[in-house]
């Protein structure tokens, strides 16, 4: 049986606070801040933010039923946050006892479910349940505002099956593309960008599902974007109102050379390269004006055979483990 325990490290302004056996109360006008690599048990409720987590003018308190209605059947353990707390990064850690309290539903199908003040939001990936233990633990909670948490029945289906997502630098503009399957009633997708991996911003969304079951591709290009290094994923809304993410790419950060040598530029079959550092080169790309990867190389070529591509402007980008840089030639 889950073990009940209290650890309360962190960085306290002036703030009043209140612990019982069953929930955390913060009083009107202050703060509790939990630091990162820091964990709150909040009666069987373990939350460990991954950056500073703060609390304020809140009440934490453990009931048997929900507030906010719940399709899934759901345990008779629900945390509830008496208001909507600021955005949430890290692990949570859900202990809950055997019998009554599951009401029927079997440990291996328990999945945590969040609400944010308005929708339902179910993690079914980077889970684990230790039925020994009477724990479900989840890892990677990004952004999560946090307003009433439970566990329930896994019976809903992930309505999509994430395939990949890269991105691609064209000078200032980054094309992202990603690709899904098995698709069934998304709502639409979005775009997010970062700097940091913990505060995004959306670029663009209402991004219209091809609802397939085969494999659906997409494709959005950020023009105009940072030359630092940036952090892009895919966030896909349900029609109930649930969502979930893609992975997360990153995009180097860029560096125009040019003292990069190309020659014969214009060329019409081959070019030779000069000039280009090779320790910690990882990739070289060739990009076309619409942003595209046509060609990659590993290493350093003797020359580079472009016989079969259209003519028009191309960039040459040499990836390394911390920048890239960027070059262009014509076609002919």
């Amino acid at each position: 049986m889950f073990q009940r325990q209290l650890l309360i490290l962190a960085l306290f302004f002036s703030y009043t606070l209140c612990v019982s056996a069953q929930g955390l109360y913060v009083a009107p006008g202050t703060n509790f801040n939990i630091l990162a690599g820091t964990d709150i048990s909040i009666d069987s409720l373990v939350l460990s933010p991954s950056a500073t987590f703060t609390i304020t003018d809140n009440t934490i308190t453990r009931n048997t039923v929900v507030v906010h209605p719940l399709g899934d059947t759901y345990i008779s353990r629900v945390y509830h946050f008496t208001g909507i707390t600021a955005p949430f990064t890290g692990s949570v850690v859900f202990g809950y006892a055997d019998g009554a309290e599951l009401n029927g539903l079997s440990e291996a199908a328990l999945r945590l479910y969040v609400n944010n003040g308005s929708v339902w939001n179910p993690f079914f990936t980077g889970f684990v349940n230790d039925n020994v233990n009477n724990t479900l633990s989840v890892n990677g909670i990004t952004a999560q505002q946090l307003n009433e948490i439970t566990l329930a029945s896994a019976g809903g289906v992930l309505p999509l099956t994430w395939l990949g997502i890269q991105a691609v630098r064209n000078k200032s503009d980054i094309k992202v593309q990603w690709q899904t399957a098995a698709e069934v009633d998304i709502d639409f997708y979005s775009v997010e960008r970062s700097t940091d991996t913990r505060q995004w911003v959306t670029i663009a969304s209402g991004i219209a599902p091809l609802l397939t079951a085969a494999v659906a591709r997409y494709s959005l290009t950020d023009y105009g974007s940072s030359p630092g290094r940036l952090f892009y994923r895919v966030k896909q809304k349900a029609k109930n109102g649930a969502y979930n993410y893609s992975g997360i790419v990153a995009v180097m950060e860029t560096v125009t050379d040019n003292n990069v040598e190309i020659y014969p530029n214009p060329t019409s079959d081959y070019f030779k390269v000069g000039s280009v550092a090779e320790a910690g080169l990882k990739e070289i790309q060739l990009i076309n004006v619409a942003g595209n990867k046509v060609k990659s190389w590993k290493t350093l070529q003797i020359s580079y055979d472009v016989t079969d591509l259209p003519a028009g402007m191309y960039h040459l980008v040499f990836i390394y483990n911390n920048k890239s840089v960027n070059t262009s030639f014509t076609k002919l």
